[in-house]
């Protein structure tokens, strides 16, 4: 994923939460589709020291898994707070990423100034995820429409795909067989 999109709603809502939380972390699940977030959903922080690190409600957890799959969602991601510091991950939270394929949205509320960015975490590999800002409920923008350009060259690479393939499969044939003619 390098792209992630989020309402304004939304990611207000979790600006909000984590002002409110300080000095603990909040956090949470992103359910979606593909690359939208649909709808967020906060979990208690259970982490021994919540000022620091966060571990999600296990059962709350599951339970969110089952709703979503019910609203025909998928979890995407999730997020967490940083009440004192940049939204960068930490080591603790590249350690503790076991959803290589979600994303993580981090909230980082250094100064009271809440800033939020995205990050992809696969196997210790960090990399940052853009933030598309849209209007609740809007999936349909994320069709994509081609150009005229982009259709003619998918027509002409498509005709060149199709002319390759019956050069290869003529080469392919073997020899004609060899005719004689019997004189009468």
């Amino acid at each position: 994923m390098v792209q992630l999109y989020l309402s304004p709603e939304l990611g207000r809502s979790i600006y909000t939460m984590a002002i409110q939380a300080i000095p603990n972390e909040i956090c949470g699940v992103l359910l979606g589709l593909g690359n939208e977030v649909i709808e967020i959903v906060p979990l208690e922080n259970t982490s021994p020291t919540p000022t620091n690190t966060f571990r999600l409600e296990e059962k709350g957890l599951v339970k969110t898994f089952y709703d979503g799959k019910r609203k025909g969602l998928d979890i995407i991601g999730f997020y967490h707070s940083h009440p004192n510091t940049d939204p960068i991950p930490s080591q603790t939270d590249v350690k503790q990423a076991n959803y290589p394929d979600a994303a993580h949205l981090i909230v980082g509320a250094l100064r009271g100034k809440p800033k939020l960015a995205a990050w992809s975490i696969q196997y210790g590999q960090v990399r940052p995820i853009e933030i598309i800002q849209v209007s609740k409920g809007t999936s349909e923008e994320f069709d994509v429409v081609l150009t005229n350009t982009q259709k003619i060259a998918i027509v002409v690479a498509a005709l060149l795909a199709a002319l390759f393939l019956i050069i290869i499969s003529l080469s392919l044939l073997p020899p004609a067989p060899i005719i004689k003619l019997i004189n009468p």
